[in-house]
């Protein structure tokens, strides 16, 4: 995946939610959104070196999940 493809979050073990890191320094957490959620990928978290972070754009919130907790999204269709 690159910077800027669309993403889905989803749970290798098949769980409903994905729980979302926050990216600022209180370790604001964003909640747990639900597998199938779009996200936008935005590259790897400048705050975690070595580890499979990856920081999203969700609902235009800023967050961050391990690379095996996104997959490039298929049939995603925009809504206005």
């Amino acid at each position: 995946m690159k910077d800027g493809d669309l993403v889905e979050l989803k749970q290798p073990d098949g769980d409903d939610l994905v729980d979302v890191g926050g990216m600022d320094k209180s370790g604001f957490n964003l909640g747990a959104w639900p597998a199938g959620t779009l996200a936008v990928h935005l590259g790897r978290h400048p705050g975690k070196p070595g580890e499979p972070a990856i920081v999203v754009l969700i609902d235009g919130k800023l967050g961050w999940v391990w690379d095996y907790e996104i997959r490039p999204a298929t049939g995603a269709t925009a809504s206005a």
